[in-house]
C-alpha cells in the first residue's frame, strides 16, 4: 500500500515539497548558474558572496522539500496528524 496525499491540501503541500526539491537541487548542482539566472548586476565581489549563500539556501530547500513530501501523505514526522482533523 502506498501512502499518497488525499485532498487537496496535501496535494498542494507535496507540490510545494517537489518544487522546493528540484530547486534546492538544482541549486546545489549549479550555484553559479543561479547567480546568472538571477542577473547580478553588482560588483564581481557580490556575485562571489552570493555562490555560498546559494549553496547554503539550496541545502534548506532540499531539506524543506524532502520534509513536505514526507508529510504530505503522513508517513513523515513533519506533520502529525491533528486530533481535529476529520476521520481521525
Amino acid at each position: 500500500m502506498t501512502a499518497r496525499p488525499r485532498n487537496g491540501a496535501q496535494w498542494t503541500v507535496a507540490a510545494s515539497g517537489a518544487l522546493a526539491l528540484t530547486m534546492g537541487v538544482a541549486g546545489l548542482l549549479a550555484p553559479s548558474r543561479q547567480v546568472s539566472l538571477m542577473s547580478f548586476d553588482g560588483t564581481e565581489g557580490s556575485a562571489k558572496t552570493a555562490a555560498p549563500l546559494l549553496t547554503v539556501s539550496s541545502l534548506a530547500a532540499v531539506n524543506t522539500g524532502l520534509l513536505y513530501l514526507l508529510g504530505a501523505p503522513g508517513i513523515g514526522p513533519a506533520f502529525p496528524r491533528s486530533p481535529c482533523a476529520p476521520g481521525s
